[in-house]
């Protein structure tokens, strides 16, 4: 058997045998895992459309070149190519404000000193439920008063400041107050 048999090269996806789809398998296994560590954690952690964007291109490539319906060895050097992409994206996305609208996108805030922001809101195509919720979540009210800030974050997520809190304390003899302001 040679190298041609084992990885069934030239072969039509339709008669390709388990025994030439397991080394197929193996072989792109071992190059997504190198893939991945090339690309760096963030890639993985798929914080921006461009990432979700990336790792559906890279999987149906690399599966593509598991099943034969495309050429093995062009699908993995397609993988690589598209890691490299996304590595010089992502730099160029580091170093011009430009690149980094169009590649992660940008916040959007929702609500500021309790106020919520109804152009923000349509902008985004979020409703006030879809805030509430993510207040009830994350900052474990519903009363907008108690929100310094919310914000769509570049990712998607909501992410809430509380007010903080002050609480007055009256001195002996009713004399003095003294103002105690703690963070959420």
């Amino acid at each position: 058997m040679d190298f041609k048999d084992i990885f069934g090269l030239g072969t039509q996806p339709i008669h390709l045998t388990t025994l030439q789809v397991w080394p197929r398998t193996i072989l792109v296994l071992c190059c997504a895992l190198i893939l991945v560590k090339l690309a760096h954690k963030r890639f993985m952690a798929r914080k921006t459309a461009f990432e979700y964007v990336l790792g559906f291109i890279l999987a149906s490539v690399l599966a593509r070149a598991i099943n034969g319906s495309a050429p093995l060895f062009p699908s993995i050097a397609a993988g690589f190519l598209l890691v490299g992409l996304q590595w010089i994206i992502a730099h160029l996305a580091c170093r011009f404000t430009s690149w980094e609208w169009l590649v992660k996108g940008k916040p959007e805030l929702l609500i500021q000193n309790g106020k919520l922001n109804d152009a923000s809101l349509r902008k985004s195509d979020l409703s006030v439920e879809d805030v509430l919720e993510d207040l009830r979540l994350e900052a474990k009210t519903e009363d907008f008063s108690q929100i310094r800030l919310a914000t769509l974050e570049r990712n998607g997520d909501i992410s809430v400041l509380r007010q903080p809190r002050v609480i007055l304390l009256k001195v002996e003899n009713g004399v003095q107050f003294v103002e105690v302001h703690l963070e959420a």
